[in-house]
């Protein structure tokens, strides 16, 4: 009874969610990973999780080195199954034992690719008003050394008529 409560949870966690073996290799899969990468279940069951990320991530060494903390927290690019890249929020964590007695994680991706474009966008922008900032800030300082320099000819003008 437990174990299907359990199994409910992970099929109900709306992110992607996935179990791994001390390998990287993907033990359960559940629906938000199927959505948020485009493989079903079926298809990757058994293989590296690293068939979605742009870079090999070293999950071994994440098992060897975790006991202590238990949690790594990084932005991961991804490429889903139909070539569409995109940036996820990864969190790992270690559960030890599993049933089997097997170190497992589980492995949460939090699509963020729309804040991160969002983001550049915004990055983008703020160059952009920067540099024609910039611009219209040295037209103003040349108009206003102009205007200095022409109310100065008049001072002169005015001084050398009248004296």
């Amino acid at each position: 009874m437990q174990q299907d409560y359990t199994h409910s949870l992970f099929e109900a966690i709306s992110d992607s969610a996935v179990l791994i073996d001390k390998t990287g290799r993907i033990i359960d899969w559940n629906p938000g990973a199927t959505t948020l990468f485009g493989y079903p279940k079926k298809e990757v069951l058994g293989r590296s999780l690293n068939l979605v990320y742009q870079q090999s991530i070293p999950f071994v060494k994440f098992f060897q080195e975790s006991p202590q903390q238990k949690k790594w927290v990084a932005e991961t690019p991804f490429t889903r199954k139909n070539g569409i890249k995109g940036v996820c929020k990864t969190s790992i964590s270690l559960i030890i034992p599993n049933p089997n007695n097997k170190a497992v994680a589980l492995v949460i991706h939090q699509n963020i690719s729309l804040a991160k474009n969002t983001e550049n966008e915004l990055r983008q922008a703020y160059e952009k008003i920067s540099h024609q900032l910039n611009e219209h800030l040295e037209v103003f300082y040349i108009n206003n050394a102009l205007l200095i320099k022409n109310l100065a000819a008049r001072e002169q003008i005015t001084f050398s008529l009248v004296g």
